[in-house]
């Protein structure tokens, strides 16, 4: 079974579930943009799923595809990692 037939169906089911995914704050820098990534596959899929959350949950899918760009903006980081998009 894969992920996405796993994900949340509700706005606050995303948020409980980005919850407990969070990484540490020590893990690694791939760890985290692996985290914000399915994170906004999640939220743009909750998005439509949850009509009445609808533009909130595109709203978080921005926020974490900016996350994304933060924190691959160094130049290393954006070689290895910026690449792939966020599907």
């Amino acid at each position: 079974m894969a992920a996405e037939d796993r994900w949340p169906r509700t706005l606050r089911e995303a948020h409980d579930d980005a919850f407990a995914r969070m990484p540490s704050r020590e893990a690694p820098v791939s760890a985290w943009v692996e985290f914000r990534r399915v994170n906004a596959r999640m939220y743009h899929a909750v998005a439509d799923l949850d009509r009445g959350h609808h533009h909130e949950a595109l709203y978080w899918f921005g926020r974490e595809l900016r996350e994304v760009e933060r924190l691959t903006e160094k130049p290393e980081w954006k070689a290895e990692y910026g690449r792939e998009g966020w599907r």
